[in-house]
């Protein structure tokens, strides 16, 4: 039975490998890696889980009272979802009519965070629902993707919209490569300022199992890649260590994930993880 539910964890997560991070012992109740397990408060902790990344978007708290109730009596203890959705300040009118999900507004080079009862109280919400019915969290920031969904009534309130688009083609323009989220360094300090708002909001919570730097990162997403997206050019591993190593500045006890699949441009694919990650997808 524990040989089953341990391979049912790393099924889910599409863990390929449990590196040891060199954090200090964590509150209690936070999850953390020893050798190659889990563990919470010193016990091994396995674990049937859940990608959930829609539950932030769903407009009625009673949908998600119910919805992790569902999940806790199926067994489900960790779920996975979205700390992101962003939308054009030309957009907002909509979503204020279609009571859309949304946490950034862009205008310009700039966006505005919504702290309001359609921003981040909706994640809130779910953090401690997730919390009251015993179900920890991996938080996402940013998608590689661009997601276009066709007009539906049903649809509008369960969208999320470009991640790594909007910073790329605000901040450096139109034109400029998906890598371009990787190296230009007013995008990565864009990004750090929504994680560091996230972070820190969270980050004494130990319904946070922990924190997920992308969704699928790579070179290359639904706008072209450029001449950083070869083999050994470690676009996507300095930028790993960057924000790991900046989230753990704010936050020693959580882990840190990519969220990654494994498209790192390595000439060798076998390199070994850096210490700041404490597993790999």
């Amino acid at each position: 039975m524990l040989r089953s539910l341990l391979r049912g964890a790393l099924l889910l997560l599409g863990l390929s490998q449990i590196a040891v991070s060199g954090k200090v012992k964590p509150p209690k109740g936070f999850a953390t890696t020893h050798g190659d397990r889990f563990e919470v408060d010193g016990k091994k902790f396995s674990f049937v889980g859940a990608n959930s990344y829609w539950l932030p978007l769903l407009t009625s708290k009673e949908d998600v009272r119910s919805t992790f109730k569902e999940m806790k009596d199926a067994g489900i203890k960790v779920l996975r979802t979205w700390g992101w959705n962003a939308i054009n300040a030309t957009e907002l009118e909509g979503a204020l009519q279609s009571n859309l999900t949304y946490y950034q507004v862009w205008n310009s080079t700039e966006w505005i965070l919504n702290d309001g009862p359609q921003g981040l109280q909706r994640l809130d919400y779910v953090i401690e629902q997730a919390g009251a019915h015993g179900i920890k969290v991996i938080l996402t920031f940013t998608n590689n993707w661009s997601v276009h969904l066709p007009y539906h009534p049903f649809f509008v309130t369960l969208i999320f919209r470009k991640g790594m688009d909007l910073f790329t083609s605000w901040i450096a323009g139109a034109g400029a490569t998906h890598d371009t989220f990787f190296t230009d360094p007013r995008i990565r300090e864009s990004y750090q300022r929504y994680v560091k708002t996230l972070v820190e909001r969270y980050k004494d919570s130990p319904t946070i199992f922990a924190w997920e730097l992308a969704n699928e990162a790579r070179c290359k997403g639904d706008t072209p890649g450029g001449p950083n997206c070869v083999a050994g050019s470690g676009t996507l591993t300095e930028w790993y260590k960057e924000q790991s190593d900046f989230i753990r500045d704010l936050d020693p006890f959580h882990m840190i994930t990519t969220g990654g699949e494994g498209h790192f441009y390595w000439k060798d694919p076998y390199v070994p993880p850096y210490p700041g990650v404490d597993w790999l997808t």
